[in-house]
């Protein structure tokens, strides 16, 4: 339980057992319950306690009270209210679904059936509403639920209670009502008078956003989202999806108009108008027409003079830095990232367009990350729809649109102002593999797939081509979001050294100089990241490409990130610490510490329970001059002994008498994988369980449980990740146990040894699958909405696997055959993603779990303005 549960717990007792937390908003925070009285399960919200301290109970009760009696198939009803120790709370069923906000995260746009639909669902339980005299105020696509695919619409009057209680003192809580993207223009410029028709603005916009992507207005902060929806006009849907029938079209343009008494008399009328094919707005296209009057009576309103005002004030004092002639000092400044932080991830990334006025970066919403854009003349970061699992990404040089890559399932592209998300066109079988980094450079976008080489993609359209890099004639494990020299002659790469490789493709040449990641080449700079966090820059002739003596510029990047260096040289880099913790997490989701939390310049993975459940292998990166190997923490005295100390090892697995553990072993800068076993007392050398054989590298490896067969995955430049097997005595031929042209990856036994669990994206997206060991038999899906690193329960009965950011748990029926018989949502894991091996594991009780977590960070986005030019002075010559 977190912290407050306890006592919230308490004060409940008797009549509501708080079983666990389903989520946080930014009110209130919603906790599963059982009611006592009526056996049922129910939702329990439960209002902030800043908020609660200046609401007083009683009118608060008395004006949630008003809702209660509402009474629709669409609208999700009131339980119960009232107050407890201080607490604020009121009770609602308990369903299971997803909210709009949710699937559009998902799937970032609906069937246009499917959300006229539920629109009309919605609009039917508002015009109930307001005839029964209860305005909602907060209509948003996070309080529309979907149960069974029919919409329930979520606190119905809270808003109005809220307000009321607050007496017009909720700046005294730091919390607002109404979400930007949705609110009336009359909410946005505060009046106190609010009528149905506000509503009937607000569920245009959701369904609009169901249609197109996007809401109506969309802006780099929230008072430029007011701004806009004040002043300026939407775009009809169409220009987003040309098969919106004209009526919805229409219908959309009068409920979105800017004056309430242009809009829908009422929310019945806007349902009747979607359903009704012959439904035009009389004039060329209603709000979207005429808007030039409409404008001019608006900017009377000193709301939007005083945000234009700002808005000039900061263009000017834009360009003013840039307008500069004598040489200037670097400016330094921090970027605020959203309320819940930057996105925590092994790796981060950060872009910057060409003229520096653009920034991205991910972040975090809730329980999800995404790719966030800010410019730097905003306070507020715009997050980007459909860019929930981004690993890598680019902002192209104009800034207005941005590629990223997605684990395992290739890359996308999509406009920052508006537009449905597409796939970017890879060359055959290489789309599904997992990448490893995606830049824009000129007019050319070039993926990395790591050891399998390059792909550069024309911008402006036409077909993509594969560049191969080797090194020493065998695939180069450098290939980490490559980028185009100056003059597109050659490509750079890194890791463990700079390289560059002709654009044709080949033999890298090594350039000298200890490289993590490449920043680029600028004012004759080859710019770079170190792998202990270092932005270094060093004189690079472009002709022959020898780098001279490189100088530190920066020292306290977080390590393993990027920096990001503009045309006019401004910098964005991410600065602080980013420490990681092995925490023993119970099933509610707390964390006890395991030992100490790792230093910003090291960082604890793949951590394994032994069999009997006392110690744990881990793949540690303490040694820079190692890179990651494999330690033993004995978890009674809480010591931490090294196994390996030659070269590079890691994604450690146990034997199944404890004695050994396997782990991954490379060799000449990563070119060479292969699958090695050792004593964990280091009693006896390492021995080799499965070599490389010729470039199909092997990744990792585990045992059966009664240790007569290896499963090990591979990597080739064919088929890409690949799951084998082995008998360790007689007939030791290799043989595929799951070999596709797609990825699979992570395999897990079961306890009986009878079923392999791994995941693949076959299907276009990650997904859980098990199949029967050996073989034959077909196989089963587990996860359901996507799913990755799976991990049996010791009884069998379970998997475990991990969805968005949630653990989840798949409940099994066994036998001859294999079913799910369940899936449940257990907590959100918080833990840091394994990528293409699982991060976390499972203790022998079933309830505990290890995982690794980000603790006491203190990440920073800085910005530098006049970076280059500040470089440039500094660098030896």
């Amino acid at each position: 339980m977190t912290p407050i549960e306890p006592r919230l717990a308490a004060a409940l007792s008797g009549r509501y057992r708080i079983e666990r937390e389903l989520g946080a908003g930014g009110m209130a925070t919603v906790y599963l319950a059982h009611d006592e009285k009526h056996d049922r399960k129910v939702a329990i919200k439960v209002l902030k306690p800043e908020l609660a301290a200046v609401l007083g109970a009683e009118r608060f009760v008395v004006e949630i009270k008003t809702t209660a009696s509402l009474q629709h198939p669409h609208i999700l009803p009131l339980f119960d209210s009232g107050t407890a120790d201080g607490f604020l709370f009121y009770v609602m069923p308990y369903i299971q679904g997803e909210t709009i906000r949710e699937k559009l995260n998902r799937e970032t746009q609906f069937g246009v059936e499917e959300a006229v639909r539920i629109a009309r669902e919605v609009a039917d339980a508002l015009d109930y509403a307001h005839r029964n005299g209860v305005i909602h105020r907060d209509i948003k696509p996070e309080n529309i639920l979907l149960h069974d695919g029919r919409a329930m619409v979520m606190d119905f009057g809270i808003a109005l209670a809220v307000s009321a209680a607050a007496g017009g003192r909720m700046t005294e809580t730091g919390l607002s009502l109404g979400t930007p993207h949705y609110m009336s223009p009359e909410q946005a410029t505060a009046e106190k008078e609010i009528t149905p028709r506000s509503d009937v603005y607000s569920i245009a916009s959701v369904l609009y956003e169901m249609l197109a992507g996007q809401p109506p207005h969309v802006g780099g902060a929230a008072q430029q989202v007011i701004m806009r929806i004040i002043t300026e006009d939407a775009r009809p849907v169409s220009d987003f999806r040309r098969n919106v029938p004209p009526n919805v079209v229409a219908a959309l343009a009068r409920a979105l108009e800017k004056l309430p008494a242009d809009r829908f008399e009422s929310a019945k009328a806007f349902g009747d108008a979607l359903g009704n094919a012959t439904f035009a707005v009389s004039g060329a296209q209603g709000s979207f027409a005429g808007g030039a009057t409409r404008r001019r009576a608006w900017y009377a309103s000193p709301i939007p003079y005083a945000l234009g005002l700002a808005a000039a004030i900061a263009i000017v004092a834009w360009q003013a830095t840039r307008g500069a002639t004598s040489p200037a000092l670097p400016v330094r400044f921090v970027v605020r990232p959203p309320p819940d932080g930057l996105g925590a991830d092994r790796r981060y990334s950060t872009s910057i367009s060409a003229d520096g006025r653009r920034i991205a970066f991910i972040a975090r919403v809730g329980n999800s990350r995404r790719i966030h854009v800010q410019d730097l003349g905003s306070l507020e970061a715009q997050p980007v729809a459909g860019t929930e699992e981004a690993m890598y990404f680019a902002l192209s040089p104009d800034g207005r649109e941005l590629v990223f890559q997605l684990p395992a399932d290739g890359v996308r592209r999509v406009a920052i102002e508006g537009g449905a998300v597409t796939n970017v066109a890879l060359p055959e079988g290489l789309a599904k593999l997992q990448g490893s980094g995606v830049t824009w450079s000129g007019q050319t976008v070039v993926v990395s797939l790591s050891g399998l080489g390059i792909i550069l993609v024309p911008a402006t359209g036409g077909p993509a081509r594969r560049v191969e890099v080797t090194k020493d004639g065998k695939p180069c494990g450098c290939v980490r979001r490559t980028m185009l020299s100056p003059d597109g002659k050659f490509l750079l790469l890194a890791g463990p050294s700079a390289y560059a490789v002709p654009i044709e493709g080949g033999e890298v040449q090594d350039l000298g100089v200890a490289a993590e990641t490449i920043v680029g080449i600028q004012g004759e700079l080859l710019l770079y990241v170190t792998a202990d966090g270092k932005l270094m820059a060093a004189p690079i002739d472009l002709r022959t490409l020898k780098v001279g003596t490189p100088t530190s510029i920066e020292t306290r990047l977080i390590t393993g990130s990027n920096a990001a260096l503009a045309a006019n040289g401004t910098l964005v880099m991410l600065t602080g610490a980013s420490a990681t913790q092995l925490q023993l997490v119970d099933e509610h989701g707390n964390g006890t510490p395991i030992g100490a939390q790792t230093s910003a310049t090291a960082s604890i993975m793949f951590p394994r329970f032994s069999p009997d459940g006392t110690r744990i292998a881990v793949s540690s990166t303490e040694r820079a001059d190692v890179g990651s190997a494999i330690a033993i923490i004995d978890i009674a005295s809480g010591t931490m002994m090294r196994l390996t100390t030659d070269v590079q090892s890691d994604r450690p697995e146990w034997s199944p008498d404890g004695r050994r553990v396997i782990f991954r072993r490379l060799f000449d800068n990563n070119r060479r994988e292969e699958i090695w076993w050792q004593p964990f007392d280091r009693s006896a050398e390492a021995e080799v369980l499965q070599r490389q054989t010729g470039n199909e590298q092997r990744s990792e490896g585990l045992l059966s449980p009664d240790g007569k067969w290896l499963l090990y995955r591979t990597l080739s430049a064919r088929t890409g990740r690949d799951i084998w097997y082995r008998a360790m005595s007689g007939d030791t031929t290799s043989k595929p146990f799951e070999a596709t042209p797609f990825d699979e990856l992570m395999p897990r036994f079961s306890p009986d040894g009878r079923w392999v669990a791994y995941t693949s994206i076959e299907s276009g997206a990650a997904e859980v699958f098990v199949r029967p060991f050996p073989g034959p038999g077909g196989r089963t899906q587990i996860s359901a909405g996507g799913g990755t690193e799976p991990v049996w329960a010791p009884d069998g009965r379970r998997i475990f696997y991990i969805s968005g950011s949630d653990l989840m748990s798949a409940s099994l029926t066994t036998g001859s055959a294999l079913a799910v018989a369940s899936r449940e949502r257990l907590f959100k894991a918080d833990n840091i993603p394994g990528n293409i091996h699982a991060n976390y594991d499972v203790a022998k009780d079933g309830r505990h779990f290890l995982m690794v977590r980000s603790v006491g960070n203190q990440s920073d986005l800085t910005v530098v303005l006049h970076w280059l030019e500040d470089a440039k002075r500094r660098v030896a010559r």
